[in-house]
């Protein structure tokens, strides 16, 4: 069993209470002078308890403060190979620590010590970003994260999985996940976030069983935001919940940069108000790396990439134009979920990008 202090335990207790709000678990946590103290069940405790949600919900919080419940807690992240951060331990990243909301537990899954980047970069933006953004800001992720820069996003199509691609070949990537990690969203990205959880982080304030609900969503980008040192806003129209993560990063003091658009595009109408309402136009790359101190002489390109042979032969048959995945499987006597892993591979891999449908193209 993986150890952890008393006040982690009681943290990890506290926090694995179905049910319990952010807001009930902050207050008990600031009635006692450390967390290790709710498993006393002082009148402290019990009073508040019973006030805020009466007699019974307080009698099932209270059975859930002691030493076994948290022994059950470990075992259950033990089993899947979570590891837990709780705003107590050395690995909790400082710049959490000070937002106004800080997460008591961050689970995770991957290189706990990129919490502890000294260089990090929010990319966000739409589900619906046009395939030009989307490719800049996956070039973006990509240079910045080979330079060192941390890139924090969330788990969604569009900008995030631009972001998480670009950057999950260089290990410089943390995603971070609405509900916990059973229930990643959405299920098409279950490949890609599995990726990053071996190449890079995955991080939840959720223990892993728990399924997401549509108010994690704002809720997890304020850990976006707190965990960068700038947000790039990618795309997003005016009721994106990348909007969210904007307000979150102005609240923090962070930079905030975005993609300019044409008039009339509807998922560049955020990025176009926030730059008219002071955020740092963003159109080449330059512009952040002058941002972070980097001298441009400093941009690298992996111009090697290692191929696995299955990928070789994919990879070479899509640069001939065999575009059309389910033509390519039918020609083959192929099932489409038997390549989808090495189309996912090269996707990573910046090699292919998916079009429209089972069609890729080449990148490179």
């Amino acid at each position: 069993m993986t150890t952890y202090t008393k006040d982690e335990r009681a943290l990890l207790a506290l926090c694995s209470i179905d049910g319990l709000e952010y807001r009930h678990e902050s207050r008990l946590c600031e009635l006692v002078s450390k967390p290790a103290m709710l498993f006393e069940h002082d009148s402290v405790v019990k009073e508040y308890l019973v006030n805020a949600m009466g007699e019974a919900k307080a009698k099932t919080v209270l059975m859930s403060l002691t030493d076994d419940y948290a022994d059950y807690c470990v075992n259950q992240l033990d089993k899947r190979g979570v590891k837990a951060v709780t705003i107590f331990s050395a690995d909790y990243p400082e710049s959490l620590k000070h937002i106004q909301t800080p997460p008591l537990v961050l689970y995770c899954k991957g290189n706990i010590g990129l919490l502890k980047s000294p260089k990090t970069l929010g990319i966000v933006g739409s589900r619906k970003t046009l395939s030009y953004a989307e490719s800049f800001a996956k070039d973006i992720s990509k240079t910045m994260s080979g330079l060192g820069v941390t890139i924090v996003t969330g788990s969604a199509t569009g900008a995030d999985k631009a972001a998480i691609l670009g950057a999950v070949c260089n290990k410089q990537i943390i995603s971070v996940i609405a509900g916990g990690f059973e229930h990643v969203y959405p299920d098409c990205n279950k490949a890609i976030i599995e990726d990053v959880a071996k190449n890079g982080l995955i991080i939840s304030e959720y223990p892993p069983q728990t399924p997401p609900a549509f108010w994690m969503f704002p809720v997890r980008n304020r850990i976006i935001a707190g965990l960068s040192q700038s947000v790039l806003i990618c795309s997003g129209d005016r009721k994106s919940g990348a909007r969210h993560t904007a307000e979150f990063a102005l609240d923090y003091g962070r930079d905030l940069y975005a993609f300019p658009y044409s008039i009339g595009i509807k998922s560049g109408e955020l990025c176009n108000e926030l730059i008219k309402n002071g955020a740092y136009l963003c159109d080449a790359i330059e512009d952040l790396l002058s941002a972070y101190g980097i001298d441009e002489s400093q941009k690298t390109e992996n111009e090697i990439i290692e191929l696995e042979d299955d990928e070789r032969v994919l990879y070479q048959a899509i640069k001939e134009g065999a575009d059309d995945m389910t033509v390519y499987c039918a020609k083959n006597n192929l099932k489409f979920f038997e390549i989808a892993p090495i189309l996912s591979e090269l996707e990573i891999k910046g090699l292919i990008v998916k079009t429209a449908g089972n069609k890729f193209k080449p990148t490179k």
